[in-house]
């Protein structure tokens, strides 16, 4: 393949952000990383004054971090067949937001609602996601592992967030949290029946989202009933696993 001179990486650039929407411009001064931001001003100059020099020679910088270079392909051929996934995974990641602010969610909910919303739009948005906001993105994008009525037991490997603890402090504020060692180390010896997935919390969830494995899942939660109990738990999935058959029987007795 002929590699491209700066001469017709600027051209491209030029031609692929001419196409964007008065909207998508506006969406890029309020996510955009600063590539982007200064290539939309540098366009936005040679469209007025017709002058190249305008880029200052940073036409490769330009092609290589920007949405418009060597990333243009994985988000201009999107069809998005899937927003409605897409969508609620994207409220997932709102929802599960632990430390400050998801950058652009303000002005994507107001594009969503307009039914504005485009694979740029929807990419450059994404583009800010910290890796937790990723984590639970991935998870949210896949359907989930465990069903109600199943069997399911706390792998070994379990750590402190795997299973949340509800903690009150007063005037309506309820969080919550990792557990504690030693009900951890219970919890690990139960058996438990899933009885809601994707159950709602009525608190800020300040527990890790963790990276989705294939095979053991991510971040998502599942309500599960000890088996001869009745305090119910909040169990992340990717630390759960399907019940050994001897140990449902022993369950079932």
């Amino acid at each position: 393949m002929t590699e491209l001179t700066d001469k017709h990486k600027r051209q491209l650039l030029v031609e692929r952000h001419n196409k964007l929407s008065k909207e998508e411009v506006q969406f890029i001064s309020v996510v955009g990383y600063y590539a982007d931001t200064m290539l939309s001003q540098a366009v936005h100059c040679y469209n007025n004054q017709q002058d190249a020099s305008i880029f200052n020679g940073k036409e490769q910088w330009f092609w290589n971090y920007s949405m418009f270079g060597l990333r243009y392909d994985k988000w201009s051929k999107d069809k998005m067949e899937n927003l409605e996934t897409r969508l609620k995974a994207i409220d997932a990641v709102i929802d599960r937001k632990r430390w400050g602010l998801l950058v652009g969610s303000e002005a994507f909910n107001m594009l969503r609602k307009q039914n504005e919303l485009t694979p740029f739009l929807f990419y450059s948005f994404l583009r800010r996601f910290t890796q937790e906001d990723k984590n639970t993105f991935e998870t949210y994008m896949k359907d989930p592992l465990y069903s109600v009525g199943q069997i399911v037991q706390l792998r070994s490997n379990a750590g402190v967030d795997t299973v949340l603890q509800r903690r009150d402090y007063g005037q309506n504020r309820t969080y919550y949290y990792g557990t504690n060692k030693c009900d951890l180390a219970s919890a690990k010896k139960k058996t438990f029946m899933v009885i809601a997935v994707d159950p709602k919390l009525d608190g800020m969830n300040y527990a890790k989202a963790y990276k989705y494995k294939e095979g053991q899942g991510g971040c998502r939660y599942y309500k599960l009933l000890p088996m001869g109990e009745q305090q119910t738990y909040y169990v992340v999935e990717k630390f759960l696993k399907k019940c050994r058959t001897r140990a449902i029987k022993d369950a079932r007795k």
